[in-house]
């Protein structure tokens, strides 16, 4: 069987699916911290006529409404990241197997045009189905290796795409541990 010749492209630039994340992120944050001031200033306004227990709790819930904005914030980025890995790892898996897929048809139509050319230099029929059945036994055998190569790409393609899902399921529940 003909060595695979596997030739590889040149990766495209990533889209840039973060930046569409973070101007809503911006947007919500301003609109928020507008908020934030709006409110401030409502209690800025009516003075000492607002009881400081008011004032404390709107400014407690005003933190800890940043503070959880913040956080999901963070978590909507990293989700972006794991999917952006994952979309990338599966596109480098699917390449790969198209490129075994077609270096086995070349090398089929190869191995095909070979056995016909033989075929046509046969002067028995005897030579003919010995050629014949050298032929099938050699394309079967190349068959079976290029099931295993697909079903080793396979496993390495669920693998490289469910890694960066895994890292981050792991990284959570340490921090979930840790809190």
């Amino acid at each position: 069987m003909a060595e695979a010749k596997t030739t590889k492209t040149a990766k495209p630039v990533k889209q840039p699916v973060r930046k569409p994340v973070e101007a809503a992120a911006a947007k919500d944050e301003a609109v928020f911290d507008d908020a934030v001031a709006t409110t401030g200033g409502l209690l800025e306004a009516s003075g000492t006529q607002a009881p400081e227990l008011f004032r404390t709790i709107a400014e407690t819930s005003a933190n800890q409404a940043r503070e959880a904005y913040a956080r999901v914030k963070t978590a909507a980025e990293d989700v972006t990241d794991v999917m952006e890995e994952t979309f990338e790892n599966t596109r480098d898996g699917v390449l790969e197997a198209q490129h075994k897929a077609l270096d086995v048809a070349r090398d089929n139509t190869e191995a095909t045009f070979d056995f016909a050319k033989k075929l046509l230099a046969v002067t028995s029929l005897s030579d003919a189905v010995q050629l014949q059945t050298g032929f099938v036994r050699e394309r079967f055998e190349a068959y079976i290796d290029y099931t295993k190569g697909i079903h080793a790409a396979a496993t390495k393609l669920v693998e490289d795409a469910s890694e960066p899902a895994k890292t981050a399921v792991a990284r959570t529940l340490n921090e979930v541990k840790a809190a």
